[in-house]
């Protein structure tokens, strides 16, 4: 159904300008937004444990030192994303995207020369700050800006470059440069890509298609501009209004819960099931099928918040996570194969959602006048689940040697944000339903 909807969107955008085939210039911001989803994520996140192994060859590093790399990252972007987001509403995305790809790529950059773990560190620093400019805050602030009736399909569409960015980088970097040039080598391929979306974003992305005579959706009804989007920003709220409203509160409560328990979930799933006697080409495929269904689940949920309420798309994910854990912490390396591919197809669709799901959220609750700084305060939040979940799992199997007691607390967790979303009002309308 979500094919059908995009092809029906170019229909109309034809028929809207003639015979002549034409796009609505918000489809080319969807472009190069999944592309550049797809970079970010395949570099930042799925490339990191890439190096892993490498680096202690290397240096002889510990894993724990290693890894805590991966923590110092997710906690700068989730403090910048807010400064990302005040950016993008300022000044809009092209200049902040340029920026952080240009920054996130000279970090990378900086690795080939590695030589020292605060090296390491510090050029991990540096590329959460680019990163917090080339992720999900201005990728989904761009494309909402662009979209109001088919916001939640275009997202959708976009999220999925952040879903599929592993399976594209992992293979060519972790199964090609590195075990062929080394890992150095790895580290400059990754810049370079990164260098890419600098002249990209400099000519395709525009600042506010509000500013533009395109008209979103490629829907013109024959009435002037300032009145199509009226509805769109009748309701708008600014940053400072959104942190005193409940609203705000309860959205960044339960994305970090359900954070904390789905990263810290995926994270551990290859040690736990090497841990239970599943082969290693098994656990490393079970992230690798996680990854791709997550892709589709994100153009899947973008598609549904255009037909729900997106809290009632969130309830409906984390039904799926909660489900998925549950599964793996009751597989034994003797359990039927389908059980196995069960967990990878119900985990992935529950974990895929985030981006479609908290983007719309967002947008329909807050309006899109401070969008970029609202969601970046969000995301704080959202990725200080993301930085700890796996550090907890950790530390209980460290404690017990297992990870059930883990997985048990992640599916408690999962549970209690499912009404702490269910009680979101939009602000001002407290008292009734959004």
């Amino acid at each position: 159904m979500a094919l059908f909807e995009i092809a029906e969107a170019l229909r109309l955008e034809n028929m809207s300008h003639g015979f002549g085939f034409k796009i609505n210039y918000g489809w080319w911001i969807v472009a190069v937004t999944f592309y550049c989803g797809l970079i970010f994520s395949g570099c930042i996140y799925f490339a990191f444990s890439l190096f892993v192994k490498s680096l202690q060859t290397e240096f002889g590093w510990s894993r724990s030192a290693i890894m805590a790399a991966f923590t110092f990252l997710f906690l700068v972007i989730a403090f910048a994303s807010p400064v990302s987001g005040r950016a993008v509403d300022r000044y809009g995305p092209k200049m902040v995207m340029s920026s952080g790809a240009l920054i996130t790529a000279l970090g990378f950059l900086s690795l080939v020369v590695l030589g020292s773990l605060p090296h390491y560190y510090i050029s991990y620093i540096i590329i959460g700050l680019g990163g917090a400019a080339i992720g999900p805050v201005p990728l989904t602030s761009v494309v909402s800006d662009w979209f109001h009736m088919r916001r939640g399909l275009a997202i959708g569409i976009m999220s999925t470059g952040v879903g599929g960015g592993g399976l594209v980088l992992s293979p060519l970097v972790g199964g090609f440069i590195i075990p062929n040039f080394g890992w150095r080598a790895g580290y400059f391929s990754i810049g370079l890509l990164m260098i890419t979306l600098v002249p990209l974003t400099i000519i395709v992305i525009k600042t506010k298609a509000s500013d533009k005579t395109s008209v979103q959706d490629g829907l013109y009804d024959g009435r002037p501009r300032e009145l199509q989007t009226e509805s769109v920003t009748a309701n708008d709220v600014t940053l400072g209004k959104a942190l005193f409203s409940a609203a705000f509160w309860l959205i960044a409560a339960a994305f970090m819960l359900v954070q904390f328990g789905s990263v810290g979930t995926i994270q551990s799933q290859v040690p736990h099931l090497l841990d239970i006697g599943f082969p290693v080409t098994t656990a490393t495929t079970a992230l690798g099928g996680v990854s791709l269904v997550s892709a589709f689940s994100k153009l899947f949920f973008g598609w549904v918040c255009d037909l729900i309420k997106p809290k009632y798309a969130f309830s409906i994910s984390v039904v799926f996570m909660a489900a998925g854990t549950s599964i793996l912490m009751n597989i034994e390396s003797t359990s039927p194969l389908p059980v196995f591919w069960i967990y990878v197809l119900v985990m992935g669709i529950g974990s895929g959602s985030w981006l479609p799901v908290m983007s719309m959220i967002v947008s329909t609750n807050f309006g899109l006048l401070s969008y970029g700084a609202i969601f970046g305060a969000v995301n704080l939040i959202f990725n200080i689940g993301v930085s700890v979940g796996p550090l907890f799992a950790g530390y209980i199997y460290d404690q017990t040697k297992a990870y059930h007691l883990a997985f048990v607390t992640f599916v408690i967790l999962y549970l209690v944000s499912i009404p702490a979303m269910l009680a979101v009002r939009r602000p001002g309308l407290e008292k009734t339903e959004t």
